[in-house]
């Protein structure tokens, strides 16, 4: 659920930006290995990539 609300208001952060262009991209914090990491995919939802790789589970805000 944390997961959800996080890309939920990193699509809306980008909607009210301007966003929607090829080369857009969000950023989100999920922690589906454990702990909290952030990531980062295109606006279409691929290309998934994780920026963050450690065991503090402080990762939150995503910029």
């Amino acid at each position: 659920m944390r997961r959800f609300i996080g890309v939920l208001l990193a699509c809306v952060l980008l909607a009210g930006c301007g966003g929607g262009s090829e080369d857009s991209k969000i950023a989100f914090h999920s922690d589906r290995d454990g702990d909290s990491e952030i990531f980062i995919m295109n606006a279409d939802g691929t290309g998934v990539t994780q920026l963050t790789d450690n065991n503090y589970d402080g990762d939150w805000i995503p910029a």
